[in-house]
């Protein structure tokens, strides 16, 4: 009975002391796995709120460590695919916006070409109901009324023309090849064509093209350069003092081409206005200029395509259209 009862006492002891010593090791233990408990629940906190920013930082070698490992890959996947989405959403409203912008650029393609054929027809009927109604008087009011309706009439074959070329361009630049060949020759019978024009008109030539190989498309340059000229032919003076400057010089791999007339200044707003189709800065200036409105635009949809830089510029005493070539290297 003593030694049970010794025993007893020795085993009260040794439980005191376990659970003195018991209670430090249970709490610093439990606040080990609080720390990183809380570590790893604010981390999916913030996972969940989308902020990847933060990644834990446990470089152990238990559950704790594997979990850490686990979820900081987690986070950094989850950011990658969130990136990744975020770029696929803005190409895809880049692509949204440029239909959009091509749909009402139509639109107003359409609107324009309605306006412009209905004028010149508004016009030809007025002057033909006045013929065949009576209203005309005399030989020459009849004659002036009837040289409206011609003159119409040119200009809506005009009109018509450039959009049969507009539309062929367009088709034209979807496939297109490169050739080489020389400028100068190019240019110079580019320019033959329109010597009744000079004539006709007094317009003094002024070409200075060096020979020069580039490497371009023919029948794209051949209309670049045509509406250019056919433009600076029609605003320069009637009077025997009209200009034409045709130069080029070179530019690193380029040649810059300068097409420049003595003509009226273009306004400064309407400057980065006047290659879009239609686009009449003064309604009754272009028909005075004979002027369709698609020259230019044509211009600039083949020169961009070709990937050649151009311009125009106000002068002292004129205007000046350039545009870049490509050389032949």
């Amino acid at each position: 009975e003593k030694a049970v009862e010794v025993s007893n006492t020795f085993y009260v002891y040794v439980g005191l002391v376990s659970l003195v010593f018991s209670i430090p090791l249970v709490m610093i233990f439990s606040k080990y796995l609080s720390k990183r408990i809380t570590l790893i629940n604010g981390n999916i906190k913030e996972i969940i709120n989308l902020n990847f920013s933060e990644k834990l930082d446990l470089h152990t070698r238990d559950e704790f460590g594997e979990t850490a490992n686990n979820l900081n890959l987690l986070s950094q996947t989850l950011e990658n695919n969130l990136q990744n989405l975020k770029n696929m959403n803005a190409e895809l409203q880049h692509d949204i916006d440029y239909e959009r912008k091509k749909d009402q650029d139509t639109k107003n393609f359409i609107t324009a070409i309605t306006h412009e054929l209905k004028t010149p027809i508004t016009i030809m009927n007025t002057h033909a109901e006045f013929i065949a109604g009576g209203y005309v008087d005399t030989v020459e009011e009849l004659q002036e009324y009837a040289g409206e309706i011609i003159n119409e009439g040119q200009h809506m074959t005009k009109l018509i023309d450039s959009l049969l070329i507009l539309l062929k361009s367009s088709s034209f630049l979807h496939e297109f090849s490169h050739e080489v060949f020389e400028l100068r020759d190019f240019i110079n019978s580019a320019l033959l064509k329109y010597k009744v024009d000079f004539d006709a008109k007094g317009i003094h030539l002024d070409f200075n093209v060096p020979k020069t190989m580039v490497n371009s498309n023919r029948t794209l340059l051949l209309q670049v350069i045509t509406n250019l000229v056919s433009n600076a032919i029609s605003f320069v003076p009637d009077d025997g003092t009209g200009e034409i400057k045709v130069h080029s010089f070179s530019k690193g791999n380029y040649i810059t081409i300068e097409i420049i007339n003595n003509g009226p200044l273009i306004p400064e707003e309407a400057i980065e206005k006047i290659w879009k189709p239609f686009f009449k800065e003064d309604d009754s200036r272009s028909r005075k200029y004979g002027g369709t409105g698609l020259g230019l635009a044509i211009v600039k949809g083949i020169l961009e395509k070709l990937n050649c830089d151009s311009g125009v510029v106000n002068l002292e005493n004129g205007v000046k259209f350039w545009f870049d070539v490509e050389k032949a290297l």
